[in-house]
């Protein structure tokens, strides 16, 4: 059984069990006057950002750039490790661990979730390479997210831990950095196939890749809290809602139950390139996908049973399904799946 099957299958069993529970935000924003963008950035505090930013961000998967997370403190950590140059010059093996040392009393902060697991993952790989042991990133990274369920940050939220696995346990089970980019792009077909949720593949791609340079230009939101620079971002915010709206060209599509078994066939068999490829072709396949403008407009004709009982007073279009309200005041909320749909009335 390779890294990557194993990755899944204890997702597909992670996503089972957590069914039912809430995802809270445990983060806390501090009340710092800025830049809108950069205040979302660096301090979570997404209220007074406008909805059409938002918007651009989710279609291109940069909504975890509001949460403070692993890229935030890893750029921090490039950043300090720049100027640490002269120890690194004379204790280089020791620097890394000196830097993921500082940074232990966010572990005593309430909140930082990802960011708490990052700086255990950090001292459990710093401390695995001052031993004489060769355990493998992928099984350290076993251990510790295994310890984080008994006694870290499970419990505060499940949902954050969920995400945090599949997606470091993706950049973690690659032999090479060259197939990460990859990789992440299947693990986010997947993700897509598991909650039921539409994928694009161009926005896909784009997000990997802003999620990439983030990293590096993650410090300059921070000095836009303190210094002008206007417009270095007038420039980021017109080229992220140019890229969301360009990704449509890319077709947006709803895959089918059928797509996670062909993962995981495809993932304890091929490598990532012939992967990638084979991927795509059930992708373009309409037995294995369901085309998300046809789900649209073919959808609203399921409910018509529903209206022999009730007179509709107003029929609203949801992310996920459709709210209907009737005359006599009752109020339904619709989430569509594949094959069912799920009913909450008030």
């Amino acid at each position: 059984m390779t890294s990557r099957l194993m990755l899944y299958l204890t997702s597909i069993f992670l996503f089972i069990c957590l069914q039912g529970q809430s995802s809270k935000k445990v983060f806390k924003s501090f009340q710092i006057d800025g830049p809108l963008l950069a205040k979302a950035y660096v301090l979570g505090d997404v209220s007074a950002l406008p909805n059409n930013i938002k918007k651009a961000h989710n279609k291109l998967n940069l909504g975890h750039l509001f949460t403070p997370s692993g890229l935030h403190f890893q750029s921090l950590i490039f950043l300090l490790y720049f100027f640490m140059w002269p120890l690194r010059l004379w204790a280089p093996a020791y620097t890394k661990l000196l830097i993921t040392l500082i940074s232990l009393p966010l572990l005593f902060c309430d909140g930082y979730l990802a960011i708490k697991r990052i700086i255990w993952l950090r001292l459990a790989f710093q401390l695995h390479r001052l031993s004489k042991y060769d355990f493998g990133l992928f099984n350290i990274f076993l251990m510790v997210f295994t310890l984080d369920i008994f006694v870290g940050t499970f419990s505060q939220n499940p949902w954050s831990f969920f995400y945090s696995f599949i997606f470091l346990g993706t950049i973690f089970s690659n032999a090479k950095l060259s197939s990460i980019p990859l990789s992440l792009f299947i693990t986010q077909f997947f993700l897509a196939a598991l909650t039921q949720s539409p994928f694009n593949p161009l926005s896909s791609f784009i997000g990997i890749i802003i999620s990439s340079f983030f990293v590096i230009i993650f410090p300059f939101f921070i000095t836009a809290l303190f210094l002008p620079i206007d417009n270095f971002l007038l420039v980021y915010e017109k080229t992220i809602l140019f890229l969301a709206k360009f990704s449509s060209v890319g077709g947006q599509y709803f895959p089918g139950p059928l797509a996670i078994l062909i993962i995981l066939v495809l993932s304890s068999t091929l490598s990532y390139k012939k992967h990638i490829l084979w991927l795509l072709v059930f992708y373009s396949s309409p037995l294995f996908n369901l085309d998300y403008k046809d789900f649209r407009k073919k959808r609203p004709y399921n409910l018509e049973y529903i209206s022999s009982k009730k007179e509709i007073n107003t029929i609203k279009r949801t992310r996920k399904g459709y709210k209907i309200t009737y005359k006599d005041q009752g109020l339904c909320r619709y989430k569509l799946y594949h094959l069912f749909y799920e009913i909450k009335c008030q």
